[in-house]
């Protein structure tokens, strides 16, 4: 049978009329076509198929209400097996409310386990936390640790303490409950010794450990909420989620109402008298020993954070150095955590606690499962024993008062996201904000975000904001964690058992190497001081990796032409780190990476040089004598050279040829044909080699004449990340790691990302900026954010080097409008963080020249800017002022082209010596005019003015070394740094470019 099927385009519905038609259109209904019943019999299935596969229930319903032919579905049909739904309409199986495994009937029958993070290092560089909940009693106990896979001593330390601590050895654990986390595969060997059942959910499954993901959420939840009321940083974390726990245990449960977890694991009631509020006011009683006078103070003003329960003490934040103490004599004013706004100042007199408090009544103070034994202030620290004498530094006392960051709470929140406001609304603002103030000396959210709004929009603070002084709202969100400065602000920091162990490391290798002779005073004689720097090393993902003592000399207390002559570091140039890194990915060859540990000690020195004993070092009843140094040291002037030198002559004895265009590059063609290429960063060494004999054999050979860190390939390299895709032949360099902390150091997270480093409604024109001039501490504030980002331009953000260049200028006089454009900069860096420059493809040279005439006014200069790329990206960028006075665009433009070429001819030379030739070599200009002159042999009488060094163009033209073609201004990359662009108006496109993501095809 035929059918007539009309579409209606208004009614938006298909007319079937049984008939034979001729197949015309009908003009009121539109279209009409004629269609065929094939006798496919009706089914379930069938209809299934029709109706968009819905179920079979619907299809009923459908059939029971004449929807669907009642006779074409019988009651005994069944919707077959459909791969396509069971494909496509997958869903998670809800959980039963009947429990997986068995309830536990006792204490300890079963121990449920996660680890929760990664949170911000804490004092003692931890980021992680494991914590365990026993099922029967909800007793919890949390560990820190600063790698994941630290479970299982923590896990073992637990079980024995808590057993030793209930005094019942029938108390035994059978089960631990935890995830598939690759954190627990050492826990699984323990178990099996120990006949524990270990039951793992399934993966992506976190319902079936419910009890350990619901105790996650219970300790964070409270760790928030008493960071946030305290005031304190998330630095404090540890210290708040210890104190939460040991709460939590003495709090009844909703599971139990009328016991605690304490109570009900160790059978007694847990006394709560010694329980205070979280960052409340305390008075630590200080030690005779550590007061200077019989007249000083007897106690100082802390912060109380946290409980020690092993040792029955307390933990407080000395609310003047920012020291942790341990201590037990504590005086408190919980008084002063009652908000002004909310309730009145009034409350009962100060208690003390000088007693110990009822933790674990049972436990003996010298048992305990902590790592490491805390200090209370006014004891003394053990020596650490040596073969050589370890001075009065190694005998001091180690004060337990550790050095942490600030307690201010700076941060604004996410609401206070800068937005484009006008000057008087955010002034506003913030003096509203201000009025609301606090009598705690901690800024609160809004003031901080009031105020650096206004700062983003360029507000006269003087006398804009009441209250207020100028240094104060430039120190808002300049908090970062700081090195200790001596051996003494060291000894005060929570970290100073790794201090001593770096300085005494460092001490050891000095008398290694032999570097010194301890020799009396020659008279008349330049005695050189000497000072010991200390610093965290963090690797490309921003972990803490080491912790570096280095005893350097005080270079700034030599005479030269007596102590040194000539001085020179091995450095390689960026330049040529990202031509050996190109090359590399795209010959896919080998990369690693090697330290060489105190490189400076191999260098021997030709001049007679003196130095005071290093402090903390002295000899005893020789304290008068001074070292004559036999080898260099890091500090002197001429120490970077003695080690070049030394490192020098090695890789020629290793048959390396140093190249004339970069005396840090060496290269070996081996006798295979294999290319290795070696590239020299002071004591951090790259290595590239097709051939894998070569790579092996020469740092064997680096490996005996040194004492090295071998690396292995390479990941990160002067804290840039580096990243492989072999596949592709591609390397990415990125800084993500080092923008998260300067987005935290200058506390630009809660503002809103921008898409373009340069804002145009801030003026930062010397002439022509009116706003006022930053103050001392501002203007400090402004250098650092753009050092900062200067770091970036120079290895992997390529389109901010024109605002780099631009706020440079104003380092001298800079202004409120500087400070803002700096911040809009980084906000820029922050929306661009993951970005990274992508090395790879052709080993062809390709360089763009652009300039923007007069863009100096007050002194008649223009600006250059140019970009040369080797493969995929630029290798050399460029942007900054031309030395000499312009007439017309043409000339700028000469002029922008010349320095382009200079750094062409360099780079095609480095490459051309490490085997790599490059015909002549493409620039792309978009000034017809300018080409012409760099085409033109003679010089015409337009351009007979100009200094003849700027024609040195007309020679490499000439020569065929490189040729000037011309390219459209839409396509012209060095726009970028000659001016700013818009987004949607080329700068888009050409970061990508600049980035390696994108091709211009030109």
């Amino acid at each position: 049978m035929l059918y007539e099927l009309v579409w209606d385009a208004e009614m938006a519905d298909l007319h079937c009329s049984p008939g034979s038609v001729e197949g015309k259109a009908d003009g009121d209904h539109g279209h009409s076509v004629l269609v065929s019943d094939a006798k496919v019999q009706s089914t379930i299935d069938l209809w299934h198929h029709r109706c968009v596969h819905i179920s079979e229930r619907r299809i009923r319903m459908m059939a029971k209400a004449g929807i669907i032919p009642a006779s074409s579905i019988k009651a005994t049909d069944k919707l077959s097996f459909c791969e396509d739904c069971a494909m496509a309409k997958a869903t998670r199986q809800p959980h039963s409310k009947k429990p997986r495994f068995d309830v536990a009937t006792r204490p300890l029958q079963c121990l449920h386990c996660d680890v929760a993070g990664k949170f911000p290092s804490d004092s003692k560089s931890r980021k992680w936390m494991l914590i365990v909940c026993d099922e029967y009693t909800r007793f919890r106990r949390c560990f820190f640790m600063k790698h994941k896979n630290e479970v299982l001593p923590h896990m073992q330390s637990f079980i024995s303490m808590i057993q030793r601590v209930t005094q019942n050895n029938s108390l035994l654990v059978e089960n631990i409950r935890l995830d598939n986390g690759t954190e627990f595969s050492e826990l699984a060997a323990f178990c099996d010794r120990s006949g524990i059942l270990l039951e793992q959910t399934g993966k992506d499954n976190p319902a079936s450990n419910g009890i350990a993901e619901r105790s996650n959420r219970i300790v964070l939840d409270m760790t928030r909420v008493v960071l946030r009321a305290s005031g304190l940083s998330n630095y404090y974390w540890s210290e708040a989620a210890k104190y939460s726990v040991h709460t939590i245990n003495r709090t009844t449960t909703s599971s139990s109402r009328s016991t605690t977890p304490y109570q009900s694991l160790f059978k007694k009631k847990a006394s709560i008298d010694h329980l205070r509020v979280f960052g409340s006011i305390c008075y630590a009683h200080r030690p005779s020993e550590t007061r200077p006078g019989k007249l000083q103070e007897r106690a100082v003003k802390c912060k109380f954070l946290s409980y020690n329960a092993l040792e029955r003490t307390y933990t407080v934040l000395n609310l003047t150095t920012h020291r942790l103490w341990v201590t037990k004599d504590v005086v408190f004013d919980e008084r002063s955590v009652v908000d002004v706004e909310r309730a009145p100042a009034v409350g009962p007199r100060p208690t003390t606690t000088a007693e110990f408090f009822p933790l674990f009544e049972s436990e003996q103070a010298s048992g305990g499962s902590s790592p490491a034994p805390t200090i209370e202030p006014g004891t003394r620290a053990a020596a650490r024993p040596s073969r050589s004498f370890r001075g009065r530094v190694l005998e001091s006392s180690a004060v337990h008062d550790v050095a942490g960051p600030t307690t201010s709470r700076s941060k604004p929140q996410n609401g206070d996201a800068v937005r484009r406001k006008s000057s008087r609304s955010a002034s506003k603002q913030a003096s509203k904000a201000l009025s609301r103030l606090r009598r705690s000396r901690r800024p609160h959210r809004s003031v901080t975000g009031a105020i650096m709004k206004a700062m983003m929009v360029g507000i006269n603070f003087v006398g804009g904001l009441n209250g207020v002084s100028g240094h104060q709202v430039c120190l808002l969100g300049t908090h970062s964690e700081q090195n200790p400065w001596n051996l003494a602000h060291a000894q005060r920091s929570p970290d100073w058992m790794r201090w001593r162990e770096a300085v005494a490391d460092e001490y050891d290798s000095l008398l290694r190497h032999n570097v010194w002779e301890l020799v009396d005073k020659p008279s008349g004689a330049n005695i050189v001081g000497c000072r010991w720097i200390l610093a965290k090393k963090y690797d490309a993902d921003g972990n803490l990796s080491k912790y570096k003592a280095r005893l350097c000399a005080q270079g700034y207390s030599q005479i030269e032409g007596v102590d040194y002559t000539n001085t020179f570091s091995p450095v390689v140039s960026s330049a040529s780190l990202r031509t050996v890194l190109t090359i590399a990915a795209s010959e896919d060859m080998e990369i690693h990476c090697m330290d060489i540990k105190t490189a400076f000690l191999h260098g021997k020195l030709e001049e007679d040089i003196y130095m005071k004993q290093p402090e903390g070092y002295e000899v005893p009843g020789m304290e008068h004598k001074v070292l004559k140094l036999k080898k260099s040291l890091y500090g002197l002037k001429q120490a970077p050279k003695c080690w070049y030198q030394n490192l020098n002559g090695f890789l020629l004895q290793q048959g390396y040829t140093r190249n004339g265009y970069d005396s840090c590059v060496y290269s070996k063609v081996s006798s295979t044909g294999g290319k290795t290429l070696i590239s020299v960063y002071v004591d951090d060494i790259v290595l590239a080699s097709s051939d894998k004999s070569e790579l092996s054999r020469i740092k064997k050979a680096i490996s005996l004449g040194y004492n090295v860190s071998d690396m292995g390939e390479i990941e990160s390299i002067l804290g840039i990340k580096v990243q492989r895709d072999r596949t592709a032949r591609t390397i990415t360099l990125s800084q993500h790691s080092f923008i998260e902390e300067a987005c935290e150091k200058f506390q630009v997270r809660s503002y809103e990302p921008v898409t373009n480093p340069v804002n145009k409604g801030i003026d930062v024109n010397i002439n022509t900026d009116t706003s006022r001039r930053l103050s001392t501490f501002e203007a400090k504030k402004f250098r650092s954010l753009v050092g900062t980002v200067n770091w970036l331009a120079l290895w992997t953000f390529p389109e901010v080097a024109y605002s780099i260049h631009t706020l440079s200028k104003r380092f001298t006089s800079p202004s409120a409008n500087c400070l803002a454009a700096s911040y809009h900069l980084l906000r820029y860096l922050w929306w661009t963080e993951d970005k990274g420059v992508t090395l790879g493809g052709p080993l062809n040279l390709t360089a763009y020249a652009d300039a923007d005439f007069c863009s100096e006014r007050h002194k008649g200069r223009s600006r250059s800017g140019f970009a040369i790329f080797l493969g995929f990206s630029p290798i050399i960028w460029s942007s900054r002022m031309q030395h000499c006075v312009t007439r017309n665009t043409t000339e700028a433009e000469y002029v922008s082209l010349r320095n382009a070429v200079t750094d062409v001819m360099w780079l095609k030379r480095l490459l051309e010596s490490l085997g790599y030739k490059q015909g002549c070599v493409p620039i792309y200009e978009d000034n017809k005019a300018c080409i012409t002159w760099a085409n033109d042999e003679t010089v015409s009488k337009s351009a007979r003015h100009i200094h003849v060094s700027y024609h040195y163009t007309k020679e490499m033209v000439q020569s065929k070394e490189i040729e000037v073609k011309y390219v459209d201004t839409k396509h012209q990359i060095a726009d970028v740094f000659t001016k700013p662009l818009d987004f949607n108006n080329g700068f888009k496109k050409f970061s990508r470019v600049l980035h390696g993501k994108l091709s211009l095809g030109v």
